[in-house]
């Protein structure tokens, strides 16, 4: 029996989405993207990328994905939630529009999470 004061696993997750620090990133024209194309030789994964220090913090997913592969699925997602990629655009974007841009990425977010991706690898 879950108590009252217990936070479902959906309120959890929404709260997590609230802050998403580097969530952002992660979208096209993100800096993440741009880092793994310089960082990530072709084909590599994030689990032979990284070292294994910091495999604790990762979802099995996320080790066993290409950067490219993880990056189509963040993309699938924006399609699938119909966010438009001009919304999103963070070329120029003060902290007011990447407000903006996380509260509309947020269901991007939490579909990653119930994937089973981790809060820290989406957020760091």
């Amino acid at each position: 029996m879950i108590h009252e004061t217990e936070k479902s696993f959906d309120q959890q997750l929404a709260e997590e989405a609230v802050r998403m620090n580097n969530f952002i990133a992660y979208l096209p024209g993100g800096l993440y993207r741009r880092l793994a194309a310089d960082q990530v030789q072709p084909g590599q994964t994030y689990g032979e990328y990284l070292p294994e220090s910091e495999h604790k913090w990762r979802s099995e997913i996320f080790l066993s994905q290409t950067p490219n592969q993880f990056f189509a699925l963040v993309d699938e997602l924006i399609t699938q939630f119909g966010i438009q990629t001009e919304e999103i655009d963070l070329s120029g974007a003060d902290w007011k529009k990447k407000l903006q841009i996380k509260k509309l990425v947020a269901p991007v977010f939490i579909a990653l999470r119930k994937m089973g991706y981790t809060d820290y690898e989406l957020n760091v």
